[in-house]
């Protein structure tokens, strides 16, 4: 639990770390604290079981929900084992197990939610120590480790998590499975991908993350996909060393095509921030919003473009068929996987016939294939065309300025053309997602044809 700062301003673990040298001698405080965390994560680990049956639904609802029992009874005076809390919490991270909104907020909440004695189930080391275990893994949280507020003293300051539960809100019912009926899940969202997903820190660890995608959740392959830059793209989402595992699922692939259509769309909302917003936004670590559209747009081409088996004709990239661009996404029960493609390739039309693009190459860029192309020479010029997109948008809105781009996808969003995901719950139940899955694990279709 967390309780206020002594007069030298440690908290918690680092306090007694202090008191036990003050005493017995300066490196005792260092060996208790290290033999301490090794017992509270052997504490941490004897729940893991205990997790794993709600996740296999033998308590009539789901981990998630748990964790939402637990706050609230915490919350009432009544004891939570703080070993149970952060199980539940690693196990969502680690078994992919929740929505990446579960994630965020009981991470959160479990810092600031007081019983009556005014003390949290997580100290702020216990949510540092889970954000440096699971960095790579979900890059998200290096936001937490990362990020400061204009005007606070420390980085993700307790006071600032306190001031976003206030908009995140908690709800009161026990044993709800879907996140909505827990918390205000659009607000959630609306910080995951305007603030977290716009942040410096985030976005370099997105790198080290993707070296090892397969242990990333490819649920959320949504968020990850999108941030990546074209080079990121080529080389570590679409490419399959041959004899490896795929960096990234069928499932993954089709997902991340879905979250180009809500990146856009969130990065719109930043564009049209106030300006004195915006400028404090730059000055706490966040990217220009202007820079992160023209990254998104030659991200999606770079990544569109291969799974849509437009590009790249080698052996060794990741594609997807029918079964996959013309079922819903996992992340979205309301639109196909095309239909997110085909939202996000209108965006980028409009803006290319604003940079006065001729037709002949928005055709290249956008609809044109080679695959099954005799003549090896056309397909190499064409992959080589591609992969310059990125470099030709930076210099033509470098000569034309990056006002026409900003403003499409401004107008895009606004008049309901690019308007992202509503998200599994709204349409699709976990039933529903869950058949989904393996309707495509299963599936005898064109997805792992390989070859050009």
């Amino acid at each position: 639990t967390e309780k206020g700062p002594n007069k030298n301003g440690e908290k918690g673990s680092d306090a007694l770390k202090t008191a036990i040298d003050q005493v017995w001698g300066a490196p005792t405080g260092a060996d208790w604290y290290s033999k301490n965390d090794g017992s509270y994560d052997s504490g941490v680990n004897s729940f893991t079981q205990d997790a794993n049956d709600y996740e296999n639904q033998y308590k009539g609802h789901n981990v998630a929900s748990e964790l939402h029992n637990m706050l609230m009874r915490h919350k009432n005076g009544d004891y939570v084992n703080p070993h149970r809390y952060e199980s539940f919490i690693r196990f969502i991270i680690e078994a992919g197990k929740a929505e990446i909104e579960d994630k965020v907020y009981y991470l959160v909440a479990g810092i600031t939610e007081k019983d009556p004695n005014g003390e949290t189930i997580l100290s702020k080391q216990r949510h540092a120590a889970i954000d440096g275990k699971y960095l790579n893994q979900l890059p998200l949280l290096d936001y937490f480790t990362r990020y400061q507020r204009e005007g606070d003293e420390n980085k993700f300051s307790v006071e600032y998590a306190e001031d976003l539960m206030k908009t995140w809100g908690m709800k009161s019912a026990p044993n709800q499975n879907a996140a909505d009926q827990r918390y205000n899940k659009e607000a959630v969202r609306k910080f995951i991908w305007e603030n977290m997903m716009s942040h410096d820190a985030v976005l370099r660890r997105l790198v080290k993350g993707t070296r090892k995608s397969e242990n990333m959740d490819h649920d959320d392959a949504h968020l990850f996909i999108p941030m990546a830059d074209e080079d990121l793209i080529y080389q570590s989402v679409v490419t399959n060393a041959r004899g490896q595992q795929s960096n990234f699922t069928q499932e993954g692939l089709a997902n991340g095509i879905a979250g180009y259509t809500h990146y856009l769309m969130s990065l719109a909302n930043n564009a049209e921030k106030p300006a004195a917003i915006r400028e404090k936004m730059t000055r706490e670590g966040f990217r220009d919003p202007a820079d992160l559209i023209k990254k998104t747009l030659g991200s999606f081409i770079a990544f569109e473009s291969v799974v849509n088996k437009r590009n790249a004709y080698g052996e060794k990239y990741l594609r997807l068929g029918s079964n996959h661009l013309d079922n819903f996404p996992i992340v979205d029960g309301a639109k196909t996987t095309r239909e997110h493609m085909d939202e996000t390739k209108r965006v980028i039309h409009k803006i290319l016939k604003a940079y006065h693009v001729s037709d002949h190459d928005i055709n290249e860029y956008l609809y044109a294939s080679y695959f099954g192309e005799k003549d090896k020479k056309k397909q190499s010029d064409h992959e080589s065309f591609m992969k310059g997109f990125g470099t030709r948008l930076n210099k033509l809105v470098a000569e034309q300025g990056a006002d026409k781009m900003i403003q499409i996808v401004i107008d895009s969003k606004n008049t309901g053309e690019l308007n992202g995901f509503k998200g599994e719950d709204m349409t699709a139940n976990k039933d529903e997602q869950e058949k989904r899955k393996e309707a495509a694990e299963t599936a005898v279709d064109d997805d792992m044809d390989m070859a050009a």
